[in-house]
């Protein structure tokens, strides 16, 4: 079980990882429910990376889900989703009881992860900020025009999590981010730097 909390408020926890971990889970109600009766087998992790994917999702007696097993960003909501979407398929995983399940499910996890990675990274490459400035320059354009309710439809299907799995939104999303952007520069309808709205 992974706690995501601001470094401000460790210190009223206690004065080591494990002291301000135990205590966390000591200081909620809903959590002492399913933790009261638990131990603790290791020692406690500290990672102070907004982005950590982990290499195996599962052993004897224990299964990663949720931010556990990716936390990915904390400004997208895609971690509620993913906790939830995750606690599903480790469900069916866990009811097989197979290591065949547990492969697949943690085949799974990356694939998700790594698709939502992606989308993550348009955020703070600032190539997501440059195609709404462009667009908004450009949108009163016969261009504009023609492509502005395909590129409103898709973008907002992907980034709410309805169409981020389907392979025509992710193309149509690199597209628009690459060779569109660049193919408009190079016809000079716009003057924009991707690195210059990138999020440092």
């Amino acid at each position: 079980m992974g706690v995501v909390i601001n470094p401000k408020h460790l210190s009223k926890y206690g004065e080591t990882k494990e002291e301000q971990y135990d205590n966390i889970l000591k200081s909620d109600p809903t959590l002492v429910k399913f933790t009261q009766d638990a131990k603790r087998e290791t020692g406690v992790v500290q990672y102070n990376n907004y982005q950590l994917i982990t290499e195996r999702m599962y052993g004897t007696n224990w299964l990663l889900i949720g931010d556990a097993a990716g936390f990915l960003d904390p400004i997208f909501s895609s971690g509620l989703f993913l906790a939830i979407k995750s606690a599903f398929t480790a469900t069916d995983a866990i009811c097989e009881g197979t290591d065949a399940a547990f492969k697949q499910y943690q085949k799974m996890e990356m694939h998700e992860l790594k698709v939502w990675q992606k989308l993550v990274n348009t955020w703070y490459s600032g190539g997501l900020f440059t195609l709404m400035t462009v667009g908004k320059e450009r949108m009163d354009t016969s261009f504009g025009r023609f492509i502005g309710p395909h590129m409103q439809r898709h973008l907002t299907r992907i980034f709410t999590g309805e169409a981020v799995y389907k392979t025509y939104s992710r193309g149509f999303l690199r597209f628009i981010l690459g060779p569109m952007i660049r193919m408009m520069k190079l016809g000079r309808l716009h003057n924009r730097n991707i690195s210059d709205l990138a999020i440092k």
